[in-house]
């Protein structure tokens, strides 16, 4: 993919230009803040767009801070009440690059982000670089986390909602987001929706790390897959159940902001990769696109089969009739 950097401040009709020409698309705004470091105190931010095209992701424009601010802050002010939220994506480690961040918003775009029910006009990608060493990336998740917080907080009090969607190890991304949430919170979270979370599967119970999640937003979605192969390995890493692969039923209370979605028997993942790993599905099957998409606009899934007695369901695949539309 192309990518090439704008070292001056662009001027303010190109800013308009940019401005009109994502208002006019049915792509919404997309946007990213970038850390390339893996060292928290080498921390620096850089921020750009991602270029769009009918096919998805074409390439990238990086920018200086005040002109993204700008391009957010006078996106929020253009669109209508009901689009003026904002998505935020966070990618699980190696997400960061360029193969996965298309593969993964190309499907989501064309079966998610282009539903004319869709409420965000802005999707925001947190872009964290990461390692080979699992235990040192799980600390920079967690700490890259924290550092993004004051610009989500920025974002997040200026729009009408926001919504989180984690991948894996971008769920402890979101865990030190959260910590920092305590400290300054934040009451218009809508909805976070956590993708084959490489979490561990107590980290809701009392005392635990999100224990308090329900003071912060009004629901948490979480994917799950009983054969992910990536979180078997984190399993086997942390020798303790991952909450991606099992969650204890009494966690999912009817009443509560928890719901849990088990997509085991959802077999029409695209691509070799994800059917044997189960763990991209988010974007790999458009069973599971869908319900996200039918999560994000609040809308009913006759494809979900609800345990009786939970905030639960089993996930099964769509008629490939309906795949294929």
């Amino acid at each position: 993919m192309d990518c090439f950097k704008l070292d001056k401040t662009i001027p303010t009709i190109l800013l308009c230009f940019m401005l009109l020409s994502n208002m006019s698309s049915q792509n919404p705004l997309h946007l990213f803040i970038e850390v390339s470091q893996e060292d928290s105190t080498l921390y620096t931010s850089g921020y750009g767009e991602f270029v769009l095209d009918d096919d998805g992701i074409s390439g990238r424009t990086y920018m200086e801070e005040n002109v993204w601010s700008g391009l957010l802050d006078s996106t929020l002010t253009t669109l209508p009440l009901e689009k003026s939220n904002v998505l935020f994506y966070i990618h699980g480690m190696w997400g960061h690059r360029e193969m996965f961040l298309k593969k993964a918003h190309d499907a989501l775009g064309k079966d998610v982000y282009r539903d004319p029910d869709f409420e965000y006009g802005i999707i925001v990608t947190l872009i964290w670089h990461s390692g080979l060493n699992y235990y040192e990336n799980v600390k920079h998740a967690r700490a890259v986390g924290a550092y993004f917080s004051d610009e989500v907080n920025r974002i997040t009090n200026s729009c009408g909602k926001t919504s989180f969607l984690c991948h894996s190890m971008g769920n402890r991304v979101f865990q030190g987001l959260y910590n920092a949430f305590a400290h300054t919170p934040i009451s218009n979270i809508e909805h976070i929706l956590m993708l084959a979370p490489d979490l561990e599967s107590d980290i809701f119970e009392e005392g635990n790390p999100l224990s308090e999640i329900h003071k912060i937003c009004k629901q948490v979605t979480i994917y799950g897959h009983k054969q992910d192969f990536t979180l078997n390995m984190s399993k086997a890493l942390n020798k303790n159940e991952r909450l991606g692969m099992y969650i204890e039923n009494k966690i999912c209370s009817e009443g509560g902001c928890l719901v849990h979605i088990d997509v085991t028997s959802v077999e029409d993942n695209e691509g070799i990769g994800p059917s044997m790993s189960n763990h991209r599905y988010f974007y790999a099957s458009p069973t599971v696109r869908d319900d996200i998409r039918l999560s994000l606009t609040n809308g009913k899934n006759p494809q979900r089969e609800k345990v009786s007695g939970y905030n639960m369901y089993i996930l099964h695949s769509l008629p490939q009739v309906l795949i294929e539309r």
